[in-house]
């Protein structure tokens, strides 16, 4: 499977833009009180440079790896388009939710306090799902496991944090994020919550 130009505009408009954030990110966010992550960094520093590097390579030169290309039909192909597209759009509507409370390490302010706006009063981890569904709409847009595989080893060693996110959470908000887990769950909305929720965020975005 060939990757047409338009693709490969698309792929570099949306990575490059998620990168400047993340950088920026990281630039801006104060120190604050950290969480140890334990052997679970490590491995994402072990996994995400080659895979970064190996994606940046791709983007240069699709036909590298070409050996990697395997068969996708058109309509699999625009499903992989809108899935990257929302996937994205989904990370960044989720840091602008977090807003002071954004940051890329397992830490705390002083100040801190729950966050249930945007993708947040659905699901407790929209980033890290989207993580993965960016890279489920890398493969189907592009065909190339070669590429793709190792990015979903890396955002997979992001998501296995999620449990000790929670930990700190629980630690430092105490009763307050235990409710909040009651209600919500971990990477997938509930069907019916996330349609109430839906329902009622529409209410307050359109009022009679």
């Amino acid at each position: 499977m060939e990757v047409s130009v338009a693709t490969e505009i698309n792929m570099l408009f949306v990575l490059v833009t998620l990168g400047v954030a993340q950088v920026y990110l990281e630039c801006t966010t104060e120190r604050r009180q950290r969480y140890l992550e334990g052997g679970i960094r490590s491995l994402q520093y072990l996994l995400g440079i080659p895979a970064l590097l190996n994606l940046g390579l791709f983007l240069a030169d699709p036909d590298l790896w070409a050996g990697g290309y395997l068969s996708v039909s058109r309509p699999l192909a625009v499903a992989g388009v809108v899935i990257f597209n929302a996937a994205a759009l989904t990370i960044l509507w989720a840091h602008l939710s977090l807003r002071r409370f954004r940051s890329a390490e397992l830490e705390t302010r002083a100040d801190h306090r729950l966050v249930e706006t945007g993708p947040y009063r659905w699901i407790r981890h929209p980033l890290y799902s989207s993580y993965l569904l960016i890279t489920a709409g890398l493969f189907l847009m592009t065909g190339n496991w070669l590429v793709t595989a190792p990015m979903f080893a890396y955002f997979l060693a992001i998501a296995a944090r999620a449990w000790k996110e929670e930990a700190m959470l629980l630690e430092r908000l105490g009763g307050s994020y235990r409710e909040y887990m009651a209600r919500t769950e971990r990477f997938l909305p509930r069907p019916a919550g996330a349609l109430r929720a839906g329902a009622s965020y529409l209410r307050q975005a359109f009022p009679d």
